[in-house]
């Protein structure tokens, strides 16, 4: 095994494999493995999500009233995805999809866009 760098954005929801995007973190995995979502990223923003966790969320209209990342963390933490998905429904964020982190990671496996 060898040492990785950085932290990943894909999480699963309950926590299980939780590698927090800090520059600090490290992994060990074996030498054959890779992939895009783990390692260093550059990204504005002061403050990491208090539950270390992260869903994606395509065609989110960030400026618009209620989409701050507090709001959408309670909303997913208190009803889940599908809750999360009626709120940006009827926060006016139509085209907006919630996709889980095994949403994520099958996209990658099929060599597919991560987010769209």
């Amino acid at each position: 095994e060898k040492p990785i760098r950085g932290g990943s954005y894909i999480d699963t929801i309950d926590g299980e494999h939780n590698h927090a995007l800090r520059v600090s973190s490290r992994q060990m995995v074996s030498p054959d493995s890779g992939g895009g979502n783990s390692g260093f990223r550059c990204a504005s923003g002061e403050y990491l999500n208090s539950d270390h966790r992260e869903i994606a969320i395509e065609g989110i209209d960030a400026s618009a009233d209620g989409m701050s990342q507090e709001a959408l963390q309670k909303v997913i933490a208190e009803e889940g995805v599908e809750g999360l998905t009626a709120y940006l429904a009827k926060m006016g964020q139509n085209n907006a999809q919630v996709l889980t982190p095994k949403q994520l990671k099958e996209r990658q496996e099929n060599g597919e866009s991560l987010l769209g």
